[in-house]
């Protein structure tokens, strides 16, 4: 989930951002297998401990990647992004999931 350019040497590295990418990270024959489908405002030091750093790199399915990425944005304060990223989970996960339902609400 975290991007960011590459730093140059005369440039200083900018703070990578939380985003949600769909495939897997490897290129086959210059072909990617993943593609960015959302990028929030949160950067990679909103996360408070090695297990959340950990857990942008496991695969799971695109709702589980999306509440996560959801609450993030939500607990850093970013509303609009948590909104914005919350709203692509559909309607019947969310009335499984009451607790995102309310996190939503909250944050609209």
């Amino acid at each position: 989930m975290p991007t960011g350019a590459p730093a140059s040497a005369d440039q200083p590295e900018e703070p990578r951002k939380l985003a949600l990418f769909y495939g897997l990270p490897f290129k086959l024959f210059r072909w990617k297998l993943y593609a960015c489908r959302d990028v929030t405002n949160v950067s990679e030091e909103e996360l408070s401990n090695s297990a959340e750093r950990l857990s942008l790199w496991q695969r799971m399915s695109v709702f589980d990647a999306r509440a996560l990425l959801g609450y993030y944005c939500y607990r850093a304060g970013e509303m609009h992004d948590a909104v914005r990223v919350l709203e692509y989970i559909p309607r019947p996960n969310l009335q499984v999931r009451p607790e995102i339902n309310e996190m939503l609400l909250e944050a609209a």
